[in-house]
Formats: C-alpha cells, structure tokens, sequence
C-alpha cells in the first residue's frame, strides 16, 4: 500500500511501507535521471511502483533513482517534485513538508537532502540494503590483505562480495576496461574479491554437497546473501580442493582472460600479488564497497 501526502493541497494518512510527498521543488543536485515525458499524475504513480524510485521532477517527468540526487530546492509555487519514501512506522501527516521524517530525507533551508554513494561509487539495490561499490585500483600490485586495508583506509569499506549478475557485469567491464589500457609490462590485470575457503573446505578435503563451488567460501561483506549468485566461475573453477596448491588457494579474484575478453571468480593464494614476464600478472585492484548511508 502506498501513501500520498499532497502538502500542497491534501493530506491523507494510514499504515503503509510507503508515502509519496508531493510539494513544490527543483532538483539542485543529481548525476542522472530518466525522461519518461508522462502526465504529472501518471509520473507520480510511475513512481510510487518503481522500488528504485525516490524523486520524480515535474517538468517533462524526470525520475530519479535512489543514489542518483541528493539536493532538492525547496520552492513556495511552481514546480512540482514528489518524493517517495521509506516509512517503517505509523504514518503522520506533517503539518508542513519540511517536518517530514524519513531516513532517505533531511531538510536545511531552503535543502531537502537525500543519501548519495561517495564519488566514484555505484550504487546497488541488495535485499539486505544499498550497497556502493567500486573498482578500486592500486598503483602498485596488491596481496589481498593489502587490498583490504587500503579499501578500508582509502573509503571506510570493506572488501565488497558479488551478490548477482548486475554487480558482476559491473565489476568485469571495469576490469576489462583496465585490461585494455595496461602499459606498465603486465600480461593481464586481477582483482580481489571477498571470500574466504571455509576451514571445513581445505585440502585434503574432497568436493561434495557441501563444498562444491561458492559454498566453500565465507563471505564478510554485510549485506551480501547467504547464496549469491554473482561470482561467475572461470571454466573448472574453483579447484582448491581438486588441484591443491602450496600455498592454499583460500581467496578469491577476479580475473581476465585475454583469449576472451572475459572475466571471471577463480580462487587462488591470498599470497599471490604479482608475476613477472610474458604471462606476468598483477592484482592490480579490488572491489570495495560500503553501505549506503541513511539519515
């Protein structure tokens, strides 16, 4: 159910998840929209059904998704905006629209502020809650525990994990794109991911049920799912417990293959940094990322 607050005109109240506030405004800043060129009643019903949705701009409908505005001027005539927002107790209506408390709103006048990743980071929708994540690179090659520190030193985040395809085909592109521009001698570029092979998934333990795949790994990123479905192996991958290793292939990494210009998950040593010559390596980067933060 979905509540509409009008505090320009009405105002209705009742126990929703959600409610749209319709007020006069301008977006100030954003990095994108959409143009969907509807009616102003059909844009804020477009709206109040699209779950990515947290402004629409009345003029030629421009819709913004979360993380992609964060100010909105506040106006006395004009220019309609309407904001839909998360509510997760009952519902009163505001006796004006600066008073209107949500986690996705605050307001300073004459600013209506809303939560934003940092530059450079990318917004994504998980069913634990917003995650911002980039393809963080190194000037010099990295050990995956130094790439945990400087993710953690250079954002406030953490080593991010690859919940489905979206974040997946995010991250390979990136990768792909760096491969594409190496000229420091390398052969290819890697990157880390978050995962760590369970201790009841080491050599000399065989694959089974219960180590077979993503399941051997243990993920620390907050947010990620208890199956993600985002780590694409690599053809025969991961073989830590088919091909063991010295040392152990306990961490994961994103990898390029330039035969394809594809990417894909291969769990290797949490050692591993660099290699020099024609098949020289370099783990060059890391996904990092954070939650998004809420008022």
């Amino acid at each position: 159910m979905l509540l509409i607050i009008m505090v320009i005109s009405f105002c209705h109240t009742t126990l929703s998840e959600y409610q749209i506030m319709i007020t006069y405004g301008v977006p100030i800043t954003y990095s994108d929209y959409s143009n969907l060129s509807l009616s102003w009643d059909d844009c804020v019903d477009a709206c109040s059904s699209n779950s990515s949705c947290i402004v629409v701009y009345e003029e030629d409908c421009q819709m913004f998704s979360i993380g992609q505005i964060s100010k909105v001027e506040r106006l006395t005539s004009g220019t309609k905006v309407a904001f839909r927002l998360y509510q997760n107790t009952t519902l009163t209506c505001p006796a004006e629209d600066t008073l209107v408390e949500s986690p996705f709103l605050s307001y300073s006048d004459p600013y209506w502020t809303l939560p934003t990743c940092p530059e450079n980071f990318t917004l994504f929708v998980r069913d634990e809650g917003f995650w911002c994540m980039q393809m963080a690179t190194s000037e010099t090659c990295l050990y995956r525990n130094e790439s945990i520190t400087a993710c953690a030193e250079n954002y406030g985040g953490v080593l991010s994990g690859i919940e489905n395809l979206e974040e997946f085909n995010f991250l390979a592109a990136r990768a792909i794109e760096l491969n594409k521009e190496i000229t420091d001698g390398y052969a290819v570029y890697f990157f880390w991911v978050n995962g760590d092979r369970k201790s009841t998934c080491m050599p000399p333990t065989v694959q089974s049920a219960s180590c077979n795949g993503t399941n051997e790994f243990t993920f620390s990123d907050p947010t990620l799912s208890s199956d993600p479905q985002g780590y694409v192996w690599l053809s025969t991958q991961p073989d830590g417990l088919t091909h063991p290793t010295t040392p152990p292939a306990d961490c994961l990494s994103l990898k390029y293959e330039d035969s394809t210009s594809s990417c894909g998950i291969d769990d290797c040593s949490c050692a591993a940094s660099s290699k020099t010559g024609t098949s020289g390596y370099c783990f060059k980067g890391y996904a990092c990322g954070l939650q998004l933060q809420l008022f």
